[in-house]
């Protein structure tokens, strides 16, 4: 048997592959090709590999995508502000250095 699971509701089913015979452990490992959204496992005690296609919900990858975009661009930003408070720092610490070591020379 599969199984076959529904993410969107959470509803699983398990089917029967045809032609595949009696027996346990058809199959071991797993790799997943992202060009074609496509699982492969590799025959064990079956004939063929198995392949699965994918079924990709358009509905859910757009949002996480958008959702990976806001999270790189808060990264840059936040970058950013490290690096002007860095400077803003720097700068700081130089006026400071520079107003101590004038309040030094007229004493």
């Amino acid at each position: 048997s599969v199984l076959m699971i529904n993410p969107r509701t959470n509803v699983t089913d398990t089917t029967t592959l045809a032609g595949q015979g009696a027996g346990a452990a058809k199959w071991v490992g797993i790799a997943y090709s992202s060009s074609t959204a496509t699982l492969f496992a590799a025959p064990f005690e079956a004939d063929t590999v198995l392949s699965v296609h994918l079924v990709v919900d358009l509905s859910v990858v757009a949002p996480l995508r958008q959702i990976t975009e806001l999270t790189n661009m808060l990264g840059s930003l936040q970058s950013e502000l490290v690096s002007s408070e860095a400077t803003r720092v720097s700068t700081q610490q130089v006026t400071d250095a520079a107003l101590l070591s004038s309040q030094v020379a007229r004493l």
